[in-house]
């Protein structure tokens, strides 16, 4: 098998993604990545399990702030449960921008969960006690 160029891999993303076909996406990764290194497609999958776990864990954190920090009316609880999220996202989505993947299809729920997140401190910090701990 050929060696398939960063060019005709991203050719292929657009094509698969313009045509609605995941299962093309699919069989380029495969194609490209696993074929190549027998190792990669044991390497991929233990990211994407290790980025899941961190993504609930984080989330646990952001419920866990909220059900016992904010309610009590802890600004420091509404910081941290606010910044937690947007440094990940901050770290996250610009990776997405140079490959053309930052799409609403691609990260829809992403900039969903970023309005909810925004809504939901604006929210709570206007439900906060007066006085600061």
């Amino acid at each position: 098998m050929s060696v398939v160029n960063k060019a005709t891999v991203r050719r292929l993303y657009e094509e698969a993604f313009a045509q609605g076909k995941p299962e093309v996406v699919d069989e380029v990764l495969h194609s490209t990545f696993v074929c190549h290194d027998p190792n990669s497609e044991t390497d991929i999958s233990h990211l994407q399990v290790a980025l899941s776990g961190s993504t609930i864990a984080l989330g646990v954190t952001v419920i866990g702030l909220a059900w016992y920090g904010i309610r009590h009316g802890e600004r420091w609880a509404l910081l941290t449960a606010f910044l937690g999220p947007v440094i990940a996202v901050a770290v996250a989505v610009p990776l997405h921008f140079p490959y053309g993947i930052a799409t609403i299809g691609h990260l829809g729920l992403i900039y969903l969960d970023a309005l909810i997140l925004v809504v939901g401190t604006v929210l709570a910090y206007g439900g906060l006690r007066k006085g600061e701990r």
